[in-house]
């Protein structure tokens, strides 16, 4: 069995590092998305249940960091 041995141990640190860094990066966005979802079905169930206004659940979904996937309509 070969070895590679023109790898420092320094750059196996580093690469390891960004590599550690690379594969949390998927596990954070899926851990926010479970987040906003949560937040969007409570906002769901509160305005169904009459617990909560309109305005309240939209800032909730906001503050969850859901901002961007709200589309606003005007009545005036």
């Amino acid at each position: 069995m070969s070895t590679c041995t023109s790898v420092t141990a320094s750059s196996i640190s580093t690469s390891s590092g960004f590599t550690d860094f690379t594969l949390r990066q998927p596990r954070v966005a899926f851990a926010r998305s479970r987040i906003l979802t949560n937040a969007i079905e409570t906002a769901g169930v509160s305005l169904r249940g009459g617990l909560t206004s309109p305005e309240t659940a939209i800032a909730d979904v906001i503050a969850a960091g859901g901002g961007g996937l709200l589309t606003w309509a005007s009545s005036r």
